[in-house]
């Protein structure tokens, strides 16, 4: 693993002064998931184009030298199979376009001359980057599941050159998993609790640099609403790179950052910190303005507390509803008679049944009943929150409910829905962030997205963002779970003994679930983080330590299963 990643509890160093900032000195302690230590490939210098190569193989060349341009000669060869003009005018930083399996190539010609042609590429879609490092499915570049992209080509002195690209690079995913880097900027939302990942990909050549100009350009438009822009002067980077100096990191700033309150000056430091040291906030960093001032301790009056937050796994079934840490399973309760159970929420304060029928019953610490929830208004599906949080998407609308204990449950409405409804929903395990499975109501096509959460001082739910990041589409997507803070688990209709993981937003990979998996949940068994899914049996499977393990089973005749505290 690449460094420590840790939750953050801010708090005032010096004794007997008040809190500066507004920072928060009690809570929760929890620690952030690491950021994967991807192989970094080497990739040999590929060769330029060999005289009489056709208009695929000149294609194909191109395609081929595009890992190596982006990791370590800047596209001198990919520059080879082309036109000067058509070099010149080709964008490689538009955007990544990530696909699996084989290309296919179509000839076009262009009147017979043979001295002009074009040639289709198709590929099995993943998805794209844009120029931010953000990765997204959208129905534009992914909506057919295949993206085709024209190369135009014309003879140089008898020989085939690429005439005009597509803006961007095209490639494999696995090319992109060896050229690429998870990067986390830490995002901290408005009530300055524990951080938020922003996970962005960026190419191991110069990922540092990149990431700091996408720190400073402030939060992505998806989880704007939800989190601070401490970057307030407009900050930037005074020198294009990130140098070391004396065995530490070096960041030069513009004299803008002397203009930032304390408070912003002291995070955005902090932010910085935890970037380049993938999460660890005593990361040996020095931070220099335009004019030489160190502001390297800026952040000093911040402290940082470390831990983990275990949640349990719970179940219901013939047993009423159980809880098991280890290979012990505790019984909780009997709950009420109930139809069908369609979804549970449930921790050591209490929490949801929801049945097949749509009603949801609230629930003691005991598994008995408090009464209805929502009103006794149908839903569709429900999850939880660390806090306590029950929320459920009303069948209705779609419009999504939060109980917190109030009298009153929130409601909030998703305008960008047009028609299209919510089947399932997941929420990140720092409550800023929340997953949705859209139903769109064509072929059983779902789409996954993911949007921010706005909380108030008093970390109480105030709206969703307005804008949304599509991270994949598939069909029948019915379950789904965050393993930990960055990487979301789902089974879909692709493969019965099969669905995805991915870290969010970021390039799917084929995740091993048991046959006719129902239901997902996260959470410490035998003191490992572990995976559960139950099947339509009733069988429960354990999957610890790592994703890529071996399934086991912990428990039989269940009917749902969730995870709290």
């Amino acid at each position: 693993m690449l460094g420590l990643c840790a939750a953050m509890v801010v708090a005032l160093v010096a004794g007997g002064c008040s809190i500066p900032f507004g920072l928060p000195t009690s809570g929760s302690v929890r620690q952030l998931s690491p950021v994967e230590n991807q192989p970094h490939r080497v990739f040999s210098s590929p060769e330029g184009p060999v005289d009489g190569a056709g208009p695929e193989s000149i294609v194909k060349g191109f395609l081929a030298a595009l890992p190596t341009g982006l990791q370590s000669d800047g596209f001198a060869v990919a520059k080879s199979y082309m036109t000067k003009r058509a070099f010149a005018g080709w964008d490689f930083n538009a955007s990544v376009s990530i696909y699996k399996g084989s290309p296919v190539y179509d000839r076009v010609d262009d009147e017979g001359s043979g001295k002009r042609t074009a040639l289709d590429l198709t590929t099995e879609c993943i998805g794209s980057l844009d120029a931010h490092g953000i990765f997204s499915v959208t129905e534009q570049d992914c909506g057919s599941g295949y993206r085709t992209e024209r190369f135009e080509l014309a003879k140089v002195r008898g020989q085939w050159r690429i005439s005009k690209a597509p803006a961007g690079i095209v490639i494999s995913s696995d090319d992109f998993m060896q050229v690429y880097r998870q990067v986390v900027i830490y995002q901290f939302p408005l009530a300055k609790g524990v951080p938020v990942p922003d996970n962005r990909w960026f190419g191991w050549r110069n990922w540092r640099t990149l990431a700091l100009k996408e720190l400073l350009k402030g939060p992505p438009a998806w989880l704007r609403d939800s989190v601070t822009n401490f970057n307030t002067a407009k900050v930037s980077l005074a020198v294009d790179a990130v140098q070391q100096v004396k065995g530490s990191m070096e960041i030069k700033v513009s004299s803008s950052f002397a203009s930032l309150s304390n408070e912003n000056r002291a995070m955005l430091v902090h932010q910085m910190r935890m970037l380049l040291g993938d999460g660890n906030g005593e990361f040996d960093l020095r931070v220099i303005d335009a004019s030489g001032i160190d502001y390297s301790h800026a952040d000093d009056d911040l402290t940082l507390a470390s831990g983990q937050t275990s949640n349990r796994i719970y179940s219901l079934g013939s047993s009423g509803v159980v809880g098991f840490n280890s290979s012990n399973l505790i019984r909780v309760g009997q709950p009420p008679v109930f139809h069908e159970p369609k979804g549970l929420v449930f921790s050591s304060n209490g929490g949801a049944l929801l049945s097949d029928h749509g009603p949801v019953t609230c629930l003691k610490p005991d598994a008995s009943s408090c009464g209805k929830l929502f009103a006794d208004t149908p839903i569709a599906a429900i999850t939880g929150s660390l806090t306590d949080e029950i929320w459920a998407v009303r069948q209705s609308d779609s419009a999504i409910l939060v109980d917190t204990g109030k009298p009153d449950a929130l409601e909030f409405t998703l305008p960008w829905l047009h028609g299209r409804r919510v089947v399932a929903l997941a929420l990140a395990p720092e409550g800023q962030r929340l997953c949705l499975v859209l139903d769109d109501g064509s072929q059983g096509m779902n789409t996954l997205v993911m949007l921010g959460i706005v909380r108030g001082e008093n970390q109480r739910p105030k709206g969703l963002s307005d804008q949304i990041q599509v991270i994949a589409r598939h069909r029948d997507i019915r379950a789904l779970t965050f393993y930990n803070d960055n990487t979301l688990v789902y089974k879909d209709g692709d493969m019965d003994a099969g669905g995805h993981s991915q870290i969010a937003p970021g390039p799917e990979t084929v995740q091993h679930l048991p046959a006719g998996t129902t239901g997902l949940a996260a959470g410490q068994v035998n003191q490992m983080q572990s995976l559960i899914a139950l099947d339509r049996s009733g069988i429960v499977h354990c999957l610890s330590g790592a994703l890529e393990g071996m399934w086991y089973i912990i428990d039989s005749q269940v009917d749902t299963v969730t995870s709290g505290r």
